[in-house]
């Protein structure tokens, strides 16, 4: 599939060349400009603090290349972008309204070992302080889009064709995805032009795993560990749910039950030794990611111990 402009830089002098960030608390955020501003893609990118940011949605997604051959534009300069991102930003921009995106690719300078080091360590509170978390699997496959729509049908349905796809997607295999998704407030899955929550999405992986027996179970696993870590714990307990939302006076009940129990089950999971076990087959490209994309996930005292730096080899990333 075309996804669009998609030329190479033809002069080095045209690329975007970052600017240092101003402040150790600073962002860049993606403005990313309607369908109306042309055919290509062309973004705008602003240095914020989190408490003045714009309301934001943080792209959670897959590089696959790990160096961009796409282009996009900021006014006279461009980027480089992958495949998989360029298809992202096509199907997220809006046809006539503009857009707020964290993108680690583009809003961190990928070149800047110093700046990589300390934007990475920000990632936690970056997805926390977005309004959303958007996890992009690709673009659509045989199937999926009935899936996805029985998704919003009934989740105890039949055995919807394209499932099997959508739960196989190499996405769920990276470990940077599990802070991505446990720390945003909520997250949408969207595949090709389909959408759905993540709550529903980890529901129809709870029944799979309960139902059937597919070869991929490990990635179902690391789908309900992630909404057990994530707190969202309604397809444990479909008939609570059910009763919440029937009654409102039940209702505060429920949130209360929910919330001990999330509290709970977070607490269990906040040691980095019991993170590295779960995630082991997870995947990660630098070993330092290893730790450094769990390190959000742990309690305030190991992140205080353990300071990642990329200008390190792996074997001395941590002081």
């Amino acid at each position: 599939m075309d996804f669009g402009f998609s030329g190479r830089a033809e002069d080095i002098s045209t690329r975007y060349k970052y600017r240092r960030l101003s402040d150790h608390n600073a962002i860049r955020v993606i403005e990313l400009l309607p369908e109306c501003d042309g055919e290509e893609i062309h973004i705008h990118l602003h240095e914020v603090t989190l408490q003045e940011a714009p309301a934001y949605q943080a792209l959670s997604y897959e590089w696959g290349e790990t160096k961009g051959s796409h282009s996009i534009r900021y006014d006279s300069s461009i980027l480089l972008v992958t495949t998989n991102l360029l298809a992202a930003l096509r199907r997220l921009r809006f046809s006539t309204l503009r857009r707020y995106l964290w993108v680690d690719a583009i809003c961190i300078n990928q070149e800047d070992i110093e700046e990589k080091t300390q934007q990475v360590a920000m990632m936690g509170q970056i997805y926390k302080f977005g309004h959303k978390a958007l996890v992009w699997l690709g673009e659509a496959g045989p199937g999926t889009t009935k899936a996805m729509s029985r998704f919003m049908e009934d989740v105890n349905g039949e055995f919807w064709q394209g499932l099997y796809d959508l739960f196989s997607r190499t996405y769920f295999q990276r470990l940077w995805i599990i802070q991505e998704v446990v720390l945003s407030p909520t997250a949408d899955i969207l595949c090709g032009g389909d959408r759905c929550s993540w709550s529903i999405f980890s529901a129809a992986a709870h029944y799979l795993r309960a139902c059937l027996k597919l070869p991929c179970d490990q990635i179902l696993n690391i789908i309900l560990q992630i909404s057990d870590m994530k707190g969202d714990l309604s397809y444990k307990y479909p008939d609570i749910m059910h009763l919440g939302y029937e009654h409102d006076e039940a209702g505060v009940w429920v949130s209360e039950a929910l919330g001990h129990l999330k509290a709970a089950e977070l607490k269990l999971r906040r040691s980095l030794t019991f993170l590295l076990i779960t995630f082991s087959r997870s995947k990660a490209r630098d070993p330092t990611d290893r730790i450094v994309a769990l390190l959000s996930l742990t309690n305030k005292t190991s992140q205080r111990l353990l300071k990642p730096d990329y200008s390190l080899g792996a074997g001395h990333a941590y002081q």
